[in-house]
């Protein structure tokens, strides 16, 4: 069956790579945003040494800042 674009529709997809996801508790998540409070860090160089998604480490120092309120 194709669309009407040319393009052949199918009925499955096979997923090719899927990854886990970590959960990590809040004692590990602790240093992570800990390094990220000292002046010259940015996000993206705390979440690439610690093998965490930037958006991940968004929520999880925006998480940690809630807690400690």
């Amino acid at each position: 069956m194709q669309s009407r674009h040319g393009a052949k529709q199918f009925a499955s997809a096979e997923v090719v790579n899927m990854v886990r996801r970590r959960c990590r508790l809040l004692a590990k998540k602790l240093p992570i945003v800990q390094d990220s409070s000292r002046p010259v860090m940015s996000v993206a160089y705390v979440a690439r040494n610690h093998s965490v998604a930037p958006d991940r480490f968004v929520h999880m120092t925006e998480n940690a800042q809630a807690k400690a309120a």
